[in-house]
């Protein structure tokens, strides 16, 4: 298995909302000049560490496989979006939003990575399909998303490498929220995994 690029370690700034049309919100989106980049389904494999728990750390292990959507918008510069890639998350460090440390390595094989992922015991928990359009607003991306038995929603997400510019990062999540329609009050704080299994145990 070769890495295709190793992404720096960042925080990840980001907001998610549960919404019921996600047209709506794309129509607020055009109308405030954000620019449509791609659409694509993403299947993500969830990992629990052989010896912990992540759902009590609140820590993430995902390895994603992106299937672009043949739109005419797509985004095909893969040395800074690989098709396959795993992404590790640390805990939350906030209580109104989704931010946290985040590093991401592409691989070229799907099937390399999950057999190195057994080999070392970590343990397949859930895979979860969604479908994806991106819109990119200033140093913002928005993530349109579809998820296969969970629902809709609206991820909003900045990158940054120094700890100092989160809660600016913060602040323009939250007024961009504003902008379509939304407040604070409907961010949630749970990860796509946490809510499949929600309502997985609910069915």
């Amino acid at each position: 298995m070769r890495l295709l690029t190793m992404k720096k370690t960042s925080i990840e700034a980001e907001v998610k909302i549960e919404v019921d049309n996600l047209e709506a919100v794309e129509r607020q989106l055009v109308s405030i000049g954000a620019e449509l980049k791609n659409s694509e389904k993403q299947v993500d494999l969830y990992y629990n560490h052989p010896c912990r728990d992540y759902s009590v750390t609140d820590e993430a292990l995902r390895l994603r496989r992106r299937i672009l959507a043949k739109t005419g918008h797509e985004n095909t510069d893969l040395e800074d979006f690989p098709i396959i890639e795993i992404t590790y998350k640390g805990p939350k460090l906030d209580k109104t939003t989704k931010t946290r440390v985040e590093s991401s390595v592409g691989v070229d094989s799907l099937e390399n990575a999950k057999s190195i992922l057994s080999s070392l015991g970590f343990i397949e928990v859930a895979s979860i399909e969604k479908q994806r359009i991106f819109y990119r607003y200033g140093d913002l991306t928005i993530g349109l998303d579809n998820v296969l038995d969970v629902g809709c929603f609206v991820e909003i997400e900045r990158m940054v490498t120094e700890a100092d510019l989160v809660e600016a990062a913060r602040k323009e999540l939250l007024d961009l929220v504003e902008r379509i329609g939304y407040n604070s009050k409907d961010s949630i704080r749970e990860s796509y995994l946490e809510l499949y299994l929600a309502k997985k145990s609910l069915s």
